[in-house]
């Protein structure tokens, strides 16, 4: 999509001319970006974009009409802007499953012949690559199988998981944190969209995305037959420690 961004770029004052100091008009922007049309379209993603005070409306005589209306950008950073946030911001959970819908991977496990499903998902931190997933899919498991971003079966090279007890006071048990970290050889990742880490509050929206235990696998090869689902929740509560984390296998 990337409309948002774009916007949100044009109209920055870091975007400006040389040796003009007006901002530029909406009819410019349509007249650069001629993949975003309608012009009524990209106009109803500008008002939203004001809504949620990301652009600002220069002019405010409205005997203009809107090609000539003049917009500056409030606020802009460019990580974000590459990452999608902005879009997200405005086209909501819509986009985020159809950008990270291959981002999020089934885990097929092996416990005494059976094979089970979990789910797991790719993040990128201080230019890493991790698989993310719960303990409970991999622990005490005979073998695991990752499937990537082309779905190759790819083993893990090492596992990461908090350490047991990890914490525990009259107010939390943290002492079965059902996380694992996964890293991998090579370049399975490499064309994968990773999601990042960030820090949500209490009520925030979430999405929540992944593969129920229903048996949809016979072998664990024909992970096309995989059922992801998707629903919205939001944060019921935020944990205040942070974990210290070992080399499991």
């Amino acid at each position: 999509m990337g409309l948002a961004k774009d916007l949100l770029e044009f109209f920055h004052e870091d975007k400006l001319p040389q040796n003009e100091g007006e901002f530029p008009i909406f009819g410019q922007f349509i007249n650069s970006f001629p993949q975003h049309r309608p012009a009524t379209y990209v106009n109803a993603v500008v008002n939203k974009l004001e809504l949620e005070s990301f652009l600002l409306l220069v002019d405010t005589s409205w005997q203009f009409g809107p090609r000539e209306r003049r917009y500056q950008t409030l606020v802009y950073n460019e990580a974000d802007g590459i990452y999608g946030s902005y879009d997200y911001s405005i086209f909501g959970f819509k986009l985020v499953r159809e950008d990270f819908l291959r981002s999020v991977r089934p885990v097929i496990a092996v416990d005494k012949g059976k094979e089970y499903v979990g789910t797991g998902f790719v993040v990128e931190h201080e230019e890493r690559i991790y698989f993310v997933t719960a303990r409970h899919c991999i622990e005490k498991l005979e073998n695991i199988t990752i499937y990537d971003g082309k779905d190759v079966p790819i083993m893990p090279q090492k596992i990461y998981a908090p350490e047991i007890p990890a914490y525990k006071d009259q107010y939390n048990d943290f002492t079965k944190a059902d996380i694992a970290i996964l890293t991998f050889d090579g370049k399975h990742f490499n064309d994968t969209r990773k999601f990042r880490f960030d820090i949500g509050d209490i009520l925030d929206p979430i999405l929540v995305m992944g593969y129920p235990p229903m048996g949809v696998f016979d072998k664990a090869k024909e992970v096309n037959n995989a059922v992801q689902l998707a629903e919205t929740a939001s944060i019921a509560s935020k944990f205040s420690k942070i974990f210290l984390w070992t080399n499991s296998r």
